[in-house]
């Protein structure tokens, strides 16, 4: 959980207590999870080309096998016909059935696991009466060939079919795997370049506008707004460096700022002392000598003498407040702020205290 600001921090340093209590999410960390996404997508597509080809190499082997037990099967079928016909060719017949047979039996538990049990057991029942045919039309005199022409032609029939439909299904799967390994890699390059091109878009757009956003600062600061930069996004990363060294540097400017433009008032202040010590040295020896000259004369003096002189006294006295409460004021500590001034008013108090000069 994030801290909270101190309510006690002043100035730019809330901001930058505000600016490092965000979630950390740096550039860096995006650039390397970017790259480990697509690392991730290459290695994904890899394992899985590894995958389909060694299940394609393992049904092309599979394959072979199918056709070389189909092949026995159509081997022991034309040597029936050939026994059928010319009386020759039962034991080659036999021979080719029993190398089916022992391919049929290494290969098992594969076939069944493709062609489903009961596909299996039916293929193996078949097999076994076109076995059991030809033992029995190897039997002289005790079986007809007549009586089993039909049966023996019916069972090989069935053996072959599913031979056949066991091998077109083999070769039909592995068509599909190719058909897919073509698909895939493209389909996998159009994902990969337009992850990399969101990657690059959304990267380069952050950027750029974060850039933009610092130079609209620098353009603020540069006018003489030193107010601190705040938090523009829910997450923290080089820029919000960045922008804490900004507002560093920011009240940095306006301290020495301040503290320049007090020297300025002083220094100016010092060479208006001698200037304002003349203009004050007069209106004090009028006051004296009107002062002295109502003390000699006191008895002397009439009413309205008396007032005129006590006027004058007021006046000077009312003179020297302002030409002190004016110095006080142009020495006086302030705060710098931005505000509209009436320029005219400011010349004829500038006039004011240097008319003497």
């Amino acid at each position: 959980m994030a801290d909270t600001p101190d309510s006690t921090a002043t100035g730019s340093d809330r901001e930058d207590i505000v600016l490092r209590s965000r979630p950390s999410l740096t550039i860096r960390t995006r650039i390397i999870l970017s790259f480990s996404l697509c690392f991730i997508l290459c290695a994904v597509i890899t394992v899985w080309a590894m995958v389909t080809l060694s299940e394609m190499e393992g049904k092309i082997h599979f394959l072979e096998a199918a056709d070389r037990y189909l092949e026995e099967i159509q081997q022991a079928r034309r040597y029936e016909k050939n026994h059928l016909l010319y009386g020759t060719g039962l034991k080659e017949a036999v021979k080719h059935l029993n190398n089916a047979e022992a391919l049929l039996t290494s290969d098992g538990p594969t076939i069944m696991k493709i062609m489903g049990e009961r596909q299996f057991s039916e293929m193996r029942r078949h097999l076994a009466d076109y076995d059991r045919m030809l033992s029995r039309l190897g039997k002289k005199g005790k079986y007809s060939v007549d009586t089993l022409e039909e049966p023996l032609r019916d069972a090989g029939t069935q053996v072959v079919s599913y031979a056949q439909a066991f091998v077109d299904q083999e070769r039909t799967a592995v068509y599909r795997m190719l058909t897919m390994a073509r698909k895939v890699p493209f389909a996998f390059l159009v994902l990969l370049l337009g992850l990399m091109v969101f990657i690059a878009v959304s990267l380069t757009r952050q950027l750029l506008l974060t850039l933009d956003r610092f130079m609209k600062y620098t353009q603020r600061i540069g006018e003489g707004d030193f107010s601190p930069i705040m938090p523009a996004r829910k997450y923290r990363d080089e820029f919000s460096k960045l922008a804490e060294a900004i507002n560093h540097m920011v009240k940095e400017l306006d301290h020495r700022h301040n503290v320049l433009m007090e020297s300025h008032k002083l220094r100016a202040l010092g060479t208006l002392v001698a200037g304002v010590a003349h203009e004050l040295n007069n209106p004090l020896n009028n006051t004296l000598l009107t002062a002295a000259t109502i003390q000699e004369d006191f008895d002397d003096l009439d009413d309205d003498e008396k007032r005129e002189m006590i006027q004058d006294i007021l006046n000077e006295t009312e003179r020297s407040r302002v030409i002190v409460k004016n110095l006080l004021d142009f020495a006086r500590e302030s705060e710098t702020r931005m505000e509209a001034l009436d320029i005219a008013r400011i010349v004829e108090e500038s006039v004011r205290l240097v008319h003497n000069r």
